[in-house]
């Protein structure tokens, strides 16, 4: 559920929709993969995986590091 939440928010984001972020969740941990070009897009994510009151914590795989949740 996790999961579609954050897509979800993903695109609803003008600026975040297009971006090729791939989104996985495990036992409350969101797993990020994919390319971010900046840290104006880097930290939005981050912010919106945080948002989702589930989760436990994010795991970045992508290209360019999302801060992981402390």
């Amino acid at each position: 559920m996790a999961t579609v939440k954050l897509k979800s928010k993903l695109l609803a984001s003008a600026s975040l929709k297009d971006l090729n972020i791939g989104i996985n969740t495990q036992a409350g941990v969101i797993a990020l993969h994919g390319t971010a070009t900046s840290k104006a897009q880097i930290d939005p994510i981050a912010a919106l995986a945080q948002s989702i009151e589930t989760i436990k914590g994010l795991d970045n795989k992508s290209d360019s590091k999302i801060p992981m949740m402390p």
